[in-house]
């Protein structure tokens, strides 16, 4: 046997450790932040990056749904595009805290903002401080997406306040004041935000998305109610103070005609209930922000078969009941 199996083998020459080069300096770990919902409420989520050898892919880890997972086919795509792609690298994506689920599309432009930071195509280091919220097209292009009021509501009271969303959502995150916010239309612009340099397609901006037509109750004025003193004064007094009331009759005697002039005599909301209930209608995805805040009371008339699902909601983000948006 000679030193070398016996494992008495030479030391190693010493390294000075000032001018040692780290390990991790091979590479750039690109971070972003997003939100994820959970109903009206979410918590934030620290999106990591890193590029590394191996074979091509995209792998993304940290309880994602099947919609942030299809994210990796749309970056790729929207990146090859746009000239850069990543097609002979391999890719690990992370989403922090890894027992939250990641629902929804909008975490595609958070993780294309740390991806493009592991690539060095973003020279800014301060991409994890900035909450961001968007689809990606495969052209690159921002897509609007549902629930960006609530997004910014949850990242306010963590102590973010700068936000990255698409230019279609743009009149919605204005509805809060104290947030600081950039539309973007394409991923390029993003880029270009954050210190590096793409060209940007001259693609037209997505400004709008498909919104569901909600069924308006029909609804009745009280001057067109004939008599019924009593019910009258009941409506009345159950709108100012904000009672419940439950009226009982003959088929015919004017029950449902009664209830379908209350909202013409309820007060107008606050400020803050207005935020409220827009951020109910974010979240299904029913807010128009370019009409600014509706002060009008919301007025719901669900049918007397309704199941318990449709009244409080079911376990997907976004299924709101009749409950929540009354």
């Amino acid at each position: 046997m000679n030193e070398k199996t016996l494992g008495r083998e030479e030391p190693p020459e010493p390294v000075d450790v000032d001018e040692a080069e780290p390990a991790s300096s091979a590479h750039v770990i690109g971070r972003a932040s997003a939100v994820a919902l959970w109903g009206l409420t979410g918590k934030i989520v620290s999106i990591e990056a890193s590029v590394s050898a191996g074979l091509p892919g995209i792998d993304i880890v940290g309880l994602p749904d099947a919609s942030v997972s299809e994210s990796r086919k749309r970056l790729r795509a929207a990146l090859a595009y746009l000239g850069k792609p990543v097609a002979t690298q391999h890719l690990t994506i992370n989403l922090t805290p890894g027992t939250v689920p990641k629902i929804g599309t909008g975490f595609d432009l958070g993780i294309a903002v740390a991806v493009l930071k592991a690539l060095s195509l973003i020279t800014n280091d301060d991409t994890g401080n900035v909450i961001h919220c968007g689809e990606i097209g495969l052209d690159g292009r921002i897509r609007p997406v549902t629930g960006v009021l609530p997004s910014l509501h949850t990242a306010l009271q963590a102590g973010f306040d700068r936000f990255v969303v698409p230019i279609g959502n743009a009149d919605e995150a204005r509805l809060i004041g104290r947030a600081r916010v950039l539309p973007v239309a394409s991923l390029a612009e993003v880029v270009n935000a954050y210190g590096g340099s793409m060209a940007v397609p001259a693609l037209p901006a997505v400004l709008e998305m498909d919104r569901p037509v909600p069924v308006s109750p029909e609804l009745h004025d009280l001057s067109e109610v004939q008599g019924q003193a009593e019910g009258r004064f009941g409506l009345e007094v159950a709108a100012a103070g904000g009672h419940n009331l439950l009226m009982r009759g003959t088929p015919g005697a004017g029950k449902t005609l009664l209830a379908q002039c209350l909202p013409g005599i309820l007060p107008p909301l606050g400020d803050d209930e207005a935020v409220e209930v827009a951020t109910v209608r974010s979240l299904r995805g029913e807010l128009d922000g370019s009409e600014g805040l509706d002060h009008r009371p919301p007025f719901e008339a669900p049918h007397h078969r309704s199941t318990a699902s449709a009244l409080i909601g079911g376990r997907r983000t976004g299924t709101v009941g009749v409950l929540s948006r009354a």
